[in-house]
């Protein structure tokens, strides 16, 4: 645990994520375990998509809105990535970053398709004590796949929520997974 009174969890998780209730049980039960007076930050990526009607940073800000409004302990921390901002030279990770001419048109705006891995290289790097990964298995999730090895990367153990079967899921993912 941080040595500060709060829990940092980063919760990322497929935009197509469904199983609002197993999301929402992880998160209760991490709430539950602290001891009275530590404060719980949801971190998470803000990812506000029209195109699906619930995903896990949703259900996590809902989560922690609602918890801070029955009055415990928790806040969230949205991260939101900077998709029509400028593109970088450096890759968060140390490789090669953008590349000239990779920005691509979405919905008439020009974004650049590596502002989620350097938003989440930066959730990362500003340190968790936890992390939740919500994984649709049969959906890409590459942000979400990115997220959970960064957190590996950063010594950040965390743990799987799955919607579906697991034997879908990379087992590098599943072999760093932390158990309770």
């Amino acid at each position: 645990m941080s040595e500060s009174s709060e829990f940092r969890v980063i919760v990322t998780g497929s935009r197509e994520w469904s199983d609002t209730l197993s999301l929402r049980a992880a998160l209760a039960t991490i709430l539950d375990a602290l001891p009275r007076g530590v404060l719980l930050v949801i971190v998470h990526g803000g990812q506000e998509n029209p195109d699906y009607s619930t995903n896990a940073d949703r259900v996590a800000q809902e989560w922690a809105l609602e918890m801070e409004a029955d009055g415990l302990p928790v806040r969230q921390e949205p991260h939101p990535a900077d998709w029509e901002g400028p593109c970088r030279p450096d890759a968060p990770d140390g490789a090669p970053g953008c590349e000239p001419g990779h920005r691509q048109t979405w919905r008439g705006r020009s974004v650049c398709p590596a502002a989620g891995p350097y938003r989440n290289e930066e959730m990362c790097a500003e340190g968790a004590d936890w992390g939740l990964g919500a994984l649709k298995v049969g959906t890409r999730s590459t942000g979400t796949r990115d997220c959970l090895r960064r957190m590996a990367r950063h010594g950040i153990p965390f743990e799987l929520v799955i919607e579906g079967n697991a034997r879908g899921l990379p087992e590098d993912l599943l072999s760093r997974a932390a158990r309770r």
